[in-house]
């Protein structure tokens, strides 16, 4: 295969599907099946993020890179590639750096569109990484909570946020808390 090929493919692409973001993950996933695409995945995903700012759905796809991304995330970089990221097998790389990023663009997506829809698909996407990295879960509640002290602070509500955040607390043992918001919610 030649790399050159691939990036001409991916922008002829672009220009004839240029408004779907679904497209350039299924591009995405296809670079993963051959070795030394990393340059051009980092290619798809800023231009998601150059030309889908304000589709939340893009946001997520964006936190979701952040935490596969295998790359030496404390500002170790390669000689041998002139200051490249050098990429890494998954199991070298520090889960915290990974968690920690993918809340920096999660922060930045509540920034961004400042709405209750970002705000929910943020936490649902932080449970879901809550649910698969387990060992890591006291961190991610830590974020989740700051998500939704946020959403409070920006006097960002919903029905469907109201209860999200309900059952949040409910779920980690806080049910008188969970009532005095509910109940708040409704006055």
């Amino acid at each position: 295969y030649d790399k050159e090929v691939a990036k001409v493919v991916l922008k002829n692409a672009i220009k004839a599907i240029h408004d779907d973001v679904g497209f350039r993950l299924e591009f995405l996933h296809v670079c993963k099946m051959f070795p030394d695409m990393e340059d051009i995945e980092d290619d798809i995903m800023k231009g998601i993020e150059r030309d889908f700012s304000d589709d939340v759905n893009a946001w997520i796809i964006r936190a979701e890179y952040e935490m596969k991304k295998k790359f030496i995330s404390d500002g170790e970089e390669s000689k041998a590639t002139g200051g490249k990221r050098k990429r890494m097998k998954k199991d070298t790389v520090h889960m915290a750096n990974r968690i920690a990023s993918s809340f920096e663009v999660i922060m930045k997506a509540t920034e961004q569109i400042a709405t209750a829809e970002m705000y929910i698909s943020s936490i649902n996407y932080l449970e879901t990484l809550k649910e698969s990295h387990l060992d890591s879960s006291a961190d991610i509640c830590k974020h989740i909570n700051n998500i939704f002290a946020k959403a409070k602070a920006q006097d960002i509500q919903s029905p469907e946020l109201s209860l999200k955040h309900a059952h949040y607390l409910t779920n980690n043992h806080k049910v008188h808390d969970a009532l005095k918001l509910l109940h708040d919610a409704v006055i």
